[in-house]
């Protein structure tokens, strides 16, 4: 998928959820956007769905999305026409006399091969230009060039609605036939994830909609990216030198640290856990002022972007697939609502990704959950797309989940040296482990919840 589809797919998501919540429809823009009119339409014509359960619009949204990438794959070839076109227009616009002469035969055959004469009659053009001198008949070609620079705008326009007129009613009449089917199913799947109250607190931990303790705090920017560091303390104030991330009482030798790329990230592993070397002083009771450190009572990354790993093997068929689809569901739905990145990794036999922060990517969840789970599992390989993944500056600082029974065997030391230096910038790994094996895996994630 091209990138020019992505991003008009992520500006029809965020259409839709304008008219939801505006509540009004104003012009959509540009004018001639043909799908953005007919999301404008759907809305209108489902009023009932401000009054309704919201997982009716959830779902028709999803539909919707799925239906308009799907027209817009119909639309690429009339849109490379219309490109192609307009590039030989400019060209036949800017060339003088006797290039339009060399472009003639190209143009000539282009345009009666599209249009009919009432809307470029080129056999007229040229009867005109018959008896005129140089300067008439670049006038008559200036003529020419704007019904056919018109008639190819409106050539794409019309073979596009065409295109939709001969799609939506069908479409139309699936989610009416199958809308309810599809409903009760979604349903069934939210009451397996309010089954188990262990995942409605991974959801409020992953989704930062509380802080996972009173430690767990927001502080990635002192972590990472000291602002100013003030003057140190003086010789004489100095009592002791102490560990800690203080940045406003540094001693010099740990400045230096960040003068060379090569010693940088031993600073900030530093600063991480604690461990910088700090002047420190024991002032005076009397008279002198007692410095507290500023404490945010917020999540450590609030609205942080999300790594989801479901491990698809066939150990984790039958009730273990239906509780790590619900869940699933789930955290993509707080993705949805919070504007947040979500990054799918299934893995078994094989590891494969789907990039949910794209709304063209959402009709591949809804496959991805319409197939059984089956295979062997290699932890190993998703392990290292996950690390991969959070090397990208979308997925930077994610929070990983891995939703498994754990039946594999614990990383290799290089994986591991990786995840280290992950949770050391502040990365978090959970797990969900459904089953009773015992696994490795408690002593390697930062907390694991069992089902």
């Amino acid at each position: 998928m091209n990138r020019t589809t992505e991003q008009r797919m992520q500006h029809y998501s965020e259409t839709f959820d304008f008219y939801m919540d505006a509540g009004n429809y104003p012009d959509f823009k540009p004018a001639n956007d043909i799908l953005g009119q007919y999301i404008q339409s759907v809305v209108a014509d489902n009023p009932q769905l401000d009054s309704q359960d919201p997982l009716w619009t959830e779902m028709l949204k999803e539909d919707l999305m799925s239906f308009l990438q799907a027209l817009l794959s119909l639309y690429e070839p009339i849109e490379k026409e219309y490109d192609r076109q307009g590039r030989l227009i400019d060209a036949f616009t800017q060339a003088n006399l006797n290039g339009k002469r060399k472009m003639w035969s190209e143009v000539s055959q282009t345009i009666k091969q599209f249009y009919l004469p009432h809307e470029v009659n080129v056999e007229g053009y040229v009867n005109q230009m018959q008896q005129l001198d140089e300067a008439g008949k670049i006038t008559v070609l200036s003529a020419l060039t704007k019904d056919w620079e018109k008639a190819n705008k409106e050539y794409a326009e019309r073979m596009k609605m065409e295109i939709l007129n001969k799609n939506k009613n069908n479409w139309e009449r699936s989610v009416r036939d199958r809308g309810l089917e599809d409903y009760k199913r979604a349903k069934k799947i939210d009451h397996e994830f309010y089954k188990y109250p262990a995942l409605a607190e991974i959801v409020r931990i992953i989704g930062r909609q509380y802080p996972e303790n009173k430690d767990d705090r927001d502080d990635i920017i002192l972590k990472y990216k000291p602002q100013i560091i003030s003057k140190h303390a003086t010789f004489e104030e100095v009592e002791e030198i102490i560990m800690g991330r203080n940045l406003n009482h540094l001693i010099p030798s740990e400045i230096v640290l960040l003068a060379d790329q090569a010693t940088e990230s031993v600073f900030f592993q530093k600063l991480a856990s604690g461990r910088l070397q700090l002047f420190s002083n024991r002032p005076k009771l009397l008279g002198q002022k007692k410095m507290k450190q500023r404490i945010c009572d917020k999540p450590r990354f609030q609205m942080g972007p999300i790594i989801v790993a479901v491990d698809t093997s066939g150990s984790m068929s039958g009730r273990s697939e239906k509780i790590a689809n619900s869940l699933l569901i789930q955290l993509v739905r707080i993705a949805k609502k919070q504007k947040r990145k979500c990054f799918l990794i299934t893995f078994s036999v094989r590891a494969a990704a789907i990039d949910l922060a794209h709304p063209a990517n959402w009709y591949q969840l809804k496959d991805f959950l319409t197939h059984g789970f089956s295979g062997g599992t290699d932890g190993e390989n998703m392990l290292r797309l996950a690390l991969d993944t959070l090397k990208t500056e979308m997925y930077s600082l994610a929070d990983v989940l891995v939703i498994s029974d754990f039946e594999f065997p614990e990383p290799i030391k290089s994986t591991m040296d990786k995840i280290c230096e992950e949770r050391a910038m502040g990365v978090r790994f959970y797990g969900l482990q459904i089953g009773t094996a015992s696994s490795e895996y408690e002593k390697i994630l930062d907390r694991i919840w069992k089902i």
